[in-house]
């Protein structure tokens, strides 16, 4: 019987790791001014009512949550905050009318509380009067 071959070292190769890769969309926006002015161009339009999915929509976004996901950032937190701050405006202003139960909903939904308060404090007088005269 014949003897086994031996197979050949390999040599070992250094793998370069790989660049890092962007992982989905390109930003649509920069600079924070890039997105305020296209912010303000959604504001122009004055939308009745003016929303959060509007804005986002008007931005070039896909969701809501893109908008979040803008407003995690700390370069655009600033504008993102004012624009949903002027959205918020428009449904306090609408409290001021008679059918505004929507913008009731909504802003309680942003954190609006609708409370009463009532106060229990006080005195009690008793006046305890006699029968003798009945």
């Amino acid at each position: 019987m014949g003897k086994a071959k031996k197979k050949p070292k390999r040599k070992s190769v250094k793998r370069r790791a790989a660049p890092e890769k962007r992982r989905g969309r390109p930003p649509i926006f920069e600079t924070a001014e890039q997105m305020q002015q296209a912010v303000d161009a959604y504001f122009k339009t004055k939308p009745d009512p003016p929303t959060i999915c509007g804005l986002a929509l008007a931005l070039g976004l896909a969701t809501r949550g893109s908008l979040l996901n803008y407003q995690a950032r700390k370069q655009f937190q600033e504008v993102v905050e004012r624009a949903k701050l002027r959205v918020e405006q428009h449904h306090e202003a609408c409290l001021s009318r008679s059918n505004c139960t929507g913008s009731i909903f909504w802003l309680k939904n942003f954190g609006w509380k609708d409370t009463q308060d009532i106060n229990h404090g006080g005195s009690v007088r008793i006046i305890l009067e006699d029968d003798k005269d009945a």
